[in-house]
């Protein structure tokens, strides 16, 4: 087995844990696949187009832009407020910076949009909730987006490797 081949292995299990990491929070899927994707690229066995390598970061940037930006453009959709876009910003950087739970990041973001559209509705349960809905959506479209785009770079990488 030569250097070629164990830097694919590694690509692959990059882009195998950044497939995961579409779906769990804890891990960083974006970022993942796009290493492994790089790797393969130039110390596995490469050969993909440069403008598909470039392409492919974009929309890797793309995406983790809007991994933090959709829940709370979704959350305002559904009638948030914008305590509540602070709220959900603030309570991203504290959980982030105080990790207290494995999804300290996702849980901080959904807390303090609650938190912040509790206090300006003036304790109306239903209408945080509302604003919450909307964030959790936001999220499971940003996940989707980024799930697809894990599964397009793996596509990528193992039509390479076959042709």
């Amino acid at each position: 087995m030569d250097t070629a081949q164990i830097w694919n292995i590694v690509s692959l299990v990059l882009l195998l844990a950044g497939l995961a990491g579409t779906v769990l929070p804890i891990l960083p899927g974006t970022l993942l696949s796009l290493a492994g994707l790089l790797i393969f690229q130039y110390l596995g066995s490469g050969g993909i187009s440069v403008w598909v390598i470039i392409s492919l970061g974009i929309f890797a940037g793309a995406s983790i832009l809007l991994s933090y930006t959709l829940p709370l453009k979704q959350s305002t959709k559904y009638g948030g407020s914008t305590f509540g876009k602070w709220g959900g910003i603030l309570g991203a950087i504290l959980f982030f910076l105080i990790p207290v739970l494995p999804f300290g990041l996702l849980f901080g973001m959904f807390i303090g949009i609650f938190i912040g559209e509790f206090l300006y509705y003036k304790q109306d349960f239903g209408k945080a909730v509302q604003a919450l809905k909307g964030a959790a959506i936001g999220f499971l479209l940003s996940s989707l987006v980024n799930l697809c785009l894990a599964i397009l770079m793996i596509i990528v990488v193992l039509f390479k490797l076959t042709f």
